[in-house]
């Protein structure tokens, strides 16, 4: 992603991460127009598109645990994703 300018790179900055576009792993148009099209879909008021299945499990726990919660993994649960709970 490039800017005409640095005084336009300082100006989408400003709001960071949640205006514009700033760097390509933090979404692009197209992957931003994917998970509106996935939430229209499902009926759900936004979507957030990984990069993996565990990334996408992780989001999951990190989004409804906090430091100090207890949740039950099964042992037959995807290995990252148990190495992951372990930590």
């Amino acid at each position: 992603v490039t800017y005409p300018s640095v005084a336009a790179l300082r100006e989408a900055a400003k709001d960071y991460p949640f205006r514009g576009l700033s760097y390509g792993r933090h979404g692009t148009p197209t992957s931003w127009a994917l998970e509106e099209a996935f939430a229209a879909l499902e009926g759900g008021h936004n979507a957030c598109a990984v990069s993996s299945g565990v990334a996408a499990i992780n989001a999951a726990l990190l989004a409804f645990l906090e430091s100090g919660d207890h949740c039950l993994v099964s042992d037959g649960v995807y290995d990252p994703t148990r190495s992951f709970c372990d930590q």
